[in-house]
């Protein structure tokens, strides 16, 4: 037998349901109303409508502007974003010339996973240091954000990392970098959050932010709430890109079922060193050779399933580019 079908209740007017809530509700004061009330509202409308953040001061977030900084295969930088915000600019910059000041950089990953941020202005300033042209970056409501010439540009072949928790203005960053370079990004699905918000006070003082628009690039794309679909897909367990992100060289005994669809191409397993061959290490004596495994490789591999694509892609670029050079 069917279940009864009921008839869609009636939009009961907000303000009616709060003064009799008031009155009527015992144990609830006016207070906590007002808080489960915004609460509500602004769970529902899914990001559309947020409170003004107050400013942060420089270091008040676990999350540091610039999480890594380092140098793959001698030529190959990688710097990781943590935080899309006024400092970044200044930091990757910074950042940037540690790497070419003693090394021959040809290529840099620009890694935003995990990385978030709420400054448009920040992202496309960022965005900057890698454009060699006056051209449009996007446009966020009504205001466009433009490039401007720069001797400091990074001008190397660059690849883009992103995820699911790559958010906001980093969004924002990646989808400029893949746009005015025609970078190729990996990784996963970015979350979609990236949106142009125009401030309003209330009569309280209270500051809301209402989002007006999406971010609009240069070749008329979007990021919308599906979020930024990279080139190459490469999902990984949440758990895992926890680890790698930590350490790349990180690695299990069996990582066969770390990522869904592709796997890093410089991979290696690895196995267990018991006490005595701990010793023999210690000693500079050689270790007992495992039969079916690999051998230790002399230097450490790159265990990130996306770090290591992203390194690979861009090796066949200095490949093609030097052969190109060579005719």
């Amino acid at each position: 037998m069917a279940s009864p079908a009921f008839a869609a209740q009636p939009a009961v007017p907000l303000q009616e349901l709060l003064d009799l809530l008031k009155t009527n509700l015992p144990g609830v004061s006016v207070t906590d109303l007002d808080q489960l009330t915004t609460d509500g509202l602004l769970r529902q409308l899914g990001g559309r409508v947020r409170l003004a953040r107050q400013p942060v001061s420089p270091g008040a977030t676990n999350q540091p502007t610039i999480a890594t900084n380092a140098l793959h295969d001698r030529e190959i930088g990688h710097i990781r974003i943590g935080r899309v915000d006024e400092e970044l600019p200044e930091a990757l910059s910074s950042s940037w010339q540690q790497l070419v000041s003693s090394n021959r950089v040809a290529a840099l990953v620009v890694d935003l996973r995990n990385a978030y941020g709420e400054s448009l202005p920040a992202a496309a300033k960022t965005a900057d240091l890698f454009l060699n042209h006056e051209k449009a970056i996007f446009k966020a409501g009504e205001q466009t954000f433009s490039a401007t010439k720069s001797e400091k540009d990074i001008s190397v072949p660059i690849a883009i990392l992103v995820n699911g928790q790559t958010r906001g203005a980093a969004e924002a960053l990646a989808g400029a970098l893949r746009v005015g370079r025609s970078a190729l990004v990996f990784g996963s699905r970015t979350a979609g959050e990236v949106r142009n918000f125009q401030g309003h006070k209330l009569p309280s003082g209270a500051q809301v932010e209402i989002a007006s628009g999406w971010v609009e690039f240069p070749n008329g794309q979007t990021i919308r709430e599906t979020g930024l679909e990279p080139d190459l897909i490469l999902e990984v367990a949440p758990e895992l890109e926890k680890s790698y992100l930590e350490n790349p060289f990180w690695a299990t005994v069996d990582r066969t079922q770390a990522i869904d669809g592709a796997r890093g191409s410089n991979t290696v397993s690895r196995r267990l060193i018991n006490e005595a061959e701990l010793v023999r290490r210690q000693r500079g004596e050689q270790l007992t050779p495992d039969p079916g495994q690999d051998p230790l490789p002399s230097k450490p591999v790159v265990a990130d399933p996306v770090l290591a694509r992203g390194l690979d892609f861009l090796k066949g670029v200095l490949v093609f580019h030097k052969e190109a050079g060579d005719r």
